[in-house]
């Protein structure tokens, strides 16, 4: 039986588990992550201002970090991938902020939505619209 809600704010975890899908969620007053797994890809959601310190130290190894924002104490993060959803106003803050954690980073920068294909042997391809990027 699924949660009425998967987010609360004391600080714990919660974990939903939905087909081949695992989504667990950490929450306090100043932190939000999402961290899921599909077919063996891992994401971690963030919003912009958590500290990465304040959430669970093995999400930070997650293959792709989703973030609408800077993020505080980054350089504990050890990912693959980064999309960034921010408008292009600020987006050169975000990028030189996250670009000493990871080289591969995708930004949304008021172009439009990116998407991802994934695929059962870990592959995955990225867009934009109808652009694919990789």
């Amino acid at each position: 039986q699924t949660p009425d809600y998967i987010l609360s704010d004391d600080g714990s975890v919660n974990t939903v588990y939905w087909k081949n899908i695992a989504i667990m969620t950490y929450k306090t007053d100043k932190n939000i992550a999402v961290y899921f797994k599909i077919n063996n890809i891992t994401f971690l959601m963030c919003n912009s201002g958590t500290d990465c310190l304040a959430i669970p130290q093995q999400w930070l190894k997650a293959d792709f970090l989703i973030t609408d924002g800077q993020l505080k104490n980054t350089d504990s993060l050890s990912v693959k991938y980064i999309i960034i959803s921010d408008s292009y106003d600020n987006l050169s803050n975000d990028i030189s902020q996250l670009s000493t954690v990871c080289k591969h980073i995708y930004a949304t920068g008021d172009s439009g939505h990116l998407a991802l294909r994934l695929y059962n042997d870990k592959k995955l391809s990225v867009r934009r619209e109808n652009e694919w990027l990789s």
